[in-house]
């Protein structure tokens, strides 16, 4: 019995359509292949005595962890998008810009902008 030459076409032709859109989904979807980040903010002398802030940002879980003179402390993330992280306690709440590294932070009613370099590591 012969095939027509519309369905061996199309026998060929699948296997193909099959492995582009396969490899449509894995390209688009490489950001979610990641399973660690760290970003780490460095910041200049200021009043409030942050010397860095670290965002660690797993699968299902993020932490952000906070240095000074004093020592360390983790702080709760409220909200994480692609530009802005923030996060707080109740003594100290801050919002870092992740594309420009500035960083602004609250305590005792009072308002702060620290200067900061970012450092990022991404497995």
């Amino acid at each position: 019995m012969k095939m027509s030459p519309m369905l061996k076409k199309m026998r060929v032709s699948k296997p193909h359509l099959i492995f582009l859109l396969l490899a449509g989904f894995f390209v688009s979807s490489c950001d979610g292949l990641s399973r660690f980040k760290h970003i780490s903010f460095t910041c200049m002398d200021n009043r409030l005595g942050i010397k860095t802030i670290e965002l660690y940002v797993r699968s299902v879980n993020k932490r952000v962890v906070i240095s000074d003179k004093d020592g360390m402390w983790e702080i709760n993330p409220v909200s994480l998008s692609d530009d802005i992280l923030e996060a707080g306690d109740q003594d100290l709440k801050i919002m870092v810009n992740l594309k420009t590294s500035k960083v602004q932070a609250m305590t005792d009613d009072l308002f702060y902008t620290l200067r900061c370099s970012k450092q990022e590591f991404e497995m």
